[in-house]
């Protein structure tokens, strides 16, 4: 009882006087390090050998790797890829494409078509994961299932873990994906990675397969070809019946028709010429009226005398007279082209009145006289007969222009009325046709689809093959016991400080100087001590 109260106040003192914060120098660590030598190297080699004993029992797991690239194809196109659609730059998309085929080939869809292809009884070899996995949880894989929700359920289980055994990534800046699967056996790792790979490019291409079929297209297309020859032929009879092959150069041909038979009827300056239907009229009238009323004035008979004595007065007269006859059929001329302010039309009339006095002043010589038809009269007599010869034509050409250019008008009034439902069948017609051109374009696409489809050819292709893995990748025992012997090493060390910690005695003569600052008379030994007792 006095023993245990001294010990009590022995441990309370050395509370005091030393506290526990490391305090302790190198010599006193190996020393406490020494002392527990023997735990060090207990916990070092249980370590050790626990280490390699697990791995030694651990089954070896292989990995087989295969690597695929995905090609520029029609499947990088954002459109059905039997349908004209829009283009743009592919390059921004290659990431956007190879991230899409990631998640196809991380869904679990694949992991349910590899188990299908494969069969669950596939995964039942001694040495797979997944059969000691199953039958560590009570899911053997027996041949006849008793109950269908344990069928379900070991379907299940065997998905998941495939799903977990299987891994894919995408290099850095490539379009190539890499694929693994796990195994403990080899040649099961190779055959599930090539059933992985199978199933992929199966479901790849059902996955940007054309959504329509070529019937599809060869049946709009013929729909739309009969469409098209109905049309065609409601234009044909419509041109039949208005007459029309082409609006735009007949409404031309019409209009210049128009403008020339204007200009042949209105003539004048305005059209630039004379000689149109009732400028000739006019100026023919005016000339009839003029020779009439000149008519008038001229006898119809004239006196002819016989000179007998000085015959030079008789013939000048008689060229005079000439002179005159010819300056009023230039007059009669002028005057029915133009007006009476015609500069050259006043000078000849100037001319004629000059000619009518000289004739005045000319002196009777002439004894003998013998009448005649005046010659002037019966030349104005035989021009106002062709003058009016030529009005009769100028009239019969008028009214033929006339007859033209209303038919003309009524043509092109028609051909105006009838353009509006002519371009309209036009342009029906039009937009037939192109319907027509692009439905038979997307139908030789879709044949081209589906037989790219049927040949199971698309843009990705198989840079690797599965491989058949020679050294087991885990697990990995050399990295295992360098682990174990490290964790052993410090382990054993840190619980021989440990308890180090929690032990208050004191081991040595310097120690008991150094933390109770007392000189030590004698020392005691435990082998001593106890032959003492």
């Amino acid at each position: 009882m006095i023993a245990d109260r001294e010990h009590t106040l022995h441990r309370e003192a050395l509370e005091e006087l030393l506290p526990r914060e490391g305090r302790s120098s190198i010599r006193d660590i190996l020393q406490s390090m020494f002392r527990h030598k023997r735990t060090i190297v207990l916990f070092f080699l249980g370590v050790v050998v626990s280490v390699l004993i697990v791995s030694l029992l651990t089954p070896n797991v292989y990995e087989s790797d295969a690597r695929v690239l995905l090609r520029v194809g029609r499947e990088s196109v954002g459109v059905d890829a039997s349908v004209v659609g829009p283009t743009s730059n592919l390059n921004q998309f290659r990431e956007e494409e190879v991230n899409s085929e990631l998640s196809v080939l991380e869904s679990r869809f694949l992991s349910e078509k590899v188990v299908e292809k494969l069969g669950v009884k596939a995964f039942s070899h001694d040495r797979g994961l997944i059969s000691k996995l199953l039958n560590s949880i009570g899911l053997g894989l027996g041949d006849n299932p008793d109950d269908l929700s344990r069928q379900d359920k070991l379907r299940m289980e065997v998905i998941k873990e495939v799903h977990k055994h299987f891994k894919v990534e995408a290099l850095k800046k490539s379009a190539t994906l890499t694929l693994s699967y796990r195994d403990e056996d080899p040649h099961f790792a190779q055959e599930v990675l090539h059933a992985y790979i199978d199933a992929y490019l199966q479901h790849h291409i059902e996955v940007y397969k054309s959504q329509a079929t070529p019937e599809f297209f060869e049946r709009e297309a013929a729909s739309i070809l009969q469409r098209l020859t109905d049309k065609e032929n409601d234009l044909k009879d419509f041109q039949k019946k208005h007459h029309i092959a082409s609006v735009d150069l007949q409404k031309q041909t019409l209009q210049d028709r128009i403008s020339r038979l204007k200009a042949e009827l209105g003539g004048g300056t305005q059209h630039g010429n004379l000689d149109g239907a009732m400028p000739k009229i006019s100026s023919s009238r005016a000339r009839i009226a003029y020779i009439e009323k000149v008519l008038k004035d001229i006898p119809q008979v004239s006196v002819q005398e016989k000179v007998v004595g000085e015959t030079n007065g008789g013939v000048a007269s008689n060229a005079i007279k000439r002179r005159l006859l010819d300056l009023r059929l230039k007059e009669i001329d002028m005057a029915g082209r133009y007006t009476d302010s015609y500069r050259p039309l006043i000078n000849l009339r100037e001319q004629i009145k000059e000619a009518e006095l000289a004739l005045s002043k000319e002196k009777e010589t002439l004894t003998q006289v013998t009448e005649m038809p005046d010659p002037i009269y019966s030349a104005l007599s035989r021009e106002l007969e062709e003058e009016r010869v030529v009005l009769r034509e100028q009239l019969a050409r008028k009214d033929a222009i006339e007859e033209s250019l209303q038919n003309a008008e009524n043509e092109l009034n028609e051909l105006v009325s009838s353009e509006v439902e002519f371009k309209q069948l036009q342009r029906e017609v039009n937009v037939l046709q192109n319907e027509y051109l692009q439905y038979r374009d997307n139908l030789l696409r879709s044949k081209i689809a589906n037989a790219l489809d049927q040949a199971k050819i698309s843009n990705v292709s198989i840079v690797q093959p599965p491989t058949f893995p020679v050294e087991h990748i885990l697990p990995k025992r050399t990295i295992n016991l360098l682990v174990g012997m490290f964790f052993g090493l410090f382990g054993g060390i840190g619980l021989a400080l440990l308890l180090e910690y929690f032990d208050d005695s004191l081991k040595s003569e310097e120690e008991v100087e150094r933390r109770l600052k007392l000189p030590v008379i004698a020392s005691v030994s435990n082998k001593e001590f106890e032959k003492c007792i």
